[in-house]
C-alpha cells in the first residue's frame, strides 16, 4: 500500500500534468497551483517519477493554451487529503 504522502504527491503530479499538456503556464505558477512549495518541489517530485523534465513533456503532449481553473487543483488536492483519512 502506498503511503499517504507518496498518495498526495502523485496526485499533485497529475495535476501539474494536465496543466502542462493544456496551459503556457510557467511551471512555478503551475507548481503553486497544484499545492507545491516551489518550482524545485515540483521538479524534483517530476524526477523521481517521470523519464524526462516538465519542459520536454510539455513539448510533445500541450494541446492548448486555456488556463486551467485554480480550484480545480486545489479541490482535487482537498478530495485526496479527505480519502487519506478514511
Amino acid at each position: 500500500m502506498a503511503s499517504r504522502l507518496c498518495v498526495l504527491q502523485l496526485a499533485k503530479l497529475e495535476l501539474a500534468q494536465r496543466q502542462l499538456e493544456q496551459t503556457s503556464l510557467p511551471l512555478d505558477e503551475i507548481a503553486e497551483r497544484c499545492g507545491f512549495a516551489a518550482e524545485r518541489s515540483l521538479r524534483r517530485t517530476w524526477n523521481r517519477w517521470k523519464p524526462h523534465t516538465p519542459g520536454e513533456y510539455r513539448r510533445t503532449t500541450h494541446t492548448n493554451t486555456q488556463p486551467i481553473p485554480l480550484n480545480s487543483c486545489s479541490n482535487v488536492i482537498h478530495e485526496q487529503k479527505h480519502e487519506q483519512k478514511d
